[in-house]
């Protein structure tokens, strides 16, 4: 559930909401309202898709929240390209109209991060050179990163996107993560990869709606 109704515009937001009204108002002056119209509604949208709402983060230590809104698209038996290990991976569809903020699925340390070029292998840490890991490649470019609980939990939270825009991302190696912090922006929305460990207790399943920030959808599972 939100947490009150207060809401601002994203940062990465900014720009695009300045240059759709610049023409819409550029196109009012030049022509009439009527040729301006769809330029306004599309600003309408853009005031509706930057929007960055609070969200109450639920108390559950172990607990690993859905990172965006949108839909489960899978949950599957992989093998972790980053890691190499055997893990449960939920992939998640970005829903076009929800908020394109992402959120922390879980409090920790951000231990590494990983930048795939289009077409590329996953696994290689941002400015390093290419080096194969498994043998498929990347479909469409990604962003990823390690964050490690204070438990010792492991989890790779992967961001897959279109060519452009690329993904923001707040947090960097070294840094801390909470659990529903806003930690990126994903423009347009795209596919959220959870990477856990294999005994993790999955609480979704395919076709699932979910809220980032609110929604428990695996929790960890400790002996």
């Amino acid at each position: 559930m939100a947490l009150g109704t207060r809401t601002f515009i994203a940062p990465e937001g900014r720009p695009y909401l300045l240059g759709i009204v610049a023409v819409a108002l550029l196109i009012t002056i030049m022509a009439t309202l009527v040729w301006s119209a769809p330029i306004w509604l599309a600003t309408v949208f853009a005031f509706y898709a930057f929007r960055s709402s609070e969200r109450a983060i639920p108390p559950s230590p172990l607990g690993i929240v859905s990172p965006v809104d949108g839909r489960v698209l899978s949950v599957r038996d992989v093998a972790d390209p980053y890691l190499e290990r055997p893990v449960k991976k939920i992939c998640l569809k970005c829903d076009l109209f929800g908020e394109y903020v992402v959120r922390g699925p879980l409090e920790g340390k951000i231990i590494n991060q990983w930048f795939t070029p289009k077409g590329s292998v996953p696994g290689v840490k941002e400015g390093e050179t290419q080096q194969p890991i498994l043998g498929k490649g990347a479909i469409k470019p990604s962003y990823a990163m390690w964050v490690q609980t204070d438990e010792g939990d492991d989890a790779i939270v992967e961001l897959e996107y279109g060519s452009w825009p690329p993904p923001g991302c707040y947090v960097h190696v070294g840094e801390r993560v909470g659990q529903g912090q806003r930690c990126g922006f994903m423009v347009l929305g795209g596919c959220i990869n959870l990477l856990l460990p294999p005994e993790s207790r999955i609480n979704v399943k395919a076709g699932d709606k979910v809220k980032g920030g609110s929604d428990i959808i695996a929790s960890f599972v400790h002996a």
